[in-house]
């Protein structure tokens, strides 16, 4: 698998090195050892290590949080893909609306995401504002054979910040996905903001994915 990864997924610089990264859980010793034995070596810059947070849905949810101005529900048809597609390139790159501009011009890209085979626009979960853009969203991944779930993507564009936006969106994925018959639910963060806004709602339970790679 190493040496798959090393054909096809390195990045490749303009000098001609090349770079792999690969993340792994940091009990994982034995994954540890034989990357070690490859070459890698665990990335120590901060920021970079993702918590795995879960969440057994088998315990009750807190309520949806109400937040005035805002409508939290399923993403919508026509126009409002557009919107959401805005609001990723303004919540993922620092309000950089040309980024945001780009997104909404071509949307084909979230046409693939909608594609794909665990997609479902009942899942896809976004916080409406009075005006008609789309504000925060978070999107779940439902398996119904392994009966767990993964939040991604989650984040609210930085003038709604602030507001519980959320915090709403996790939760109505939870109490859907709950709903459905999930047992659990996982969603990774990198930031401190982020990191404790699902420890508040998923609980203390996490894994540290840690990277580690390998140059030359």
């Amino acid at each position: 698998m190493i040496s798959v990864a090393e054909e096809h997924l390195a990045v490749v610089h303009p000098d001609g090195a090349r770079r792999l990264q690969v993340f792994v859980d940091s009990a994982d010793a034995a994954c540890q050892e034989i990357l070690a034995r490859h070459g890698f070596r665990r990335v120590e810059r901060p920021g970079e290590a993702e918590t795995q947070h879960r969440r057994s849905l088998d315990d009750p949810l807190p309520p949806v949080p109400t937040v005035p101005g805002y409508e939290i529900r399923p993403l919508g048809h026509g126009l409002e893909l557009l919107e959401r597609c805005y609001a990723s390139g303004l919540a993922f790159h620092d309000d950089d609306t040309a980024v945001a501009r780009a997104n909404r011009d071509a949307p084909g890209w979230y046409g693939h995401i909608q594609s794909a085979p665990l997609y479902r626009r009942d899942l896809d979960i976004v916080a409406v504002a009075a005006d008609g853009s789309v504000a925060a969203f978070c999107t779940a991944w439902f398996d119904d054979v392994s009966r767990t779930a993964y939040l991604e993507p989650v984040a609210t564009v930085a003038a709604h910040r602030r507001r519980g936006l959320g915090r709403s969106v996790i939760l109505e994925a939870l109490h859907r996905l709950r709903r459905m018959g999930c047992r659990v639910a996982f969603v990774g963060g990198y930031s401190p903001e982020a990191n404790a806004l699902y420890r508040s709602l998923m609980g203390r339970e996490h894994d540290i994915s840690e990277p580690w790679e390998r140059q030359g």
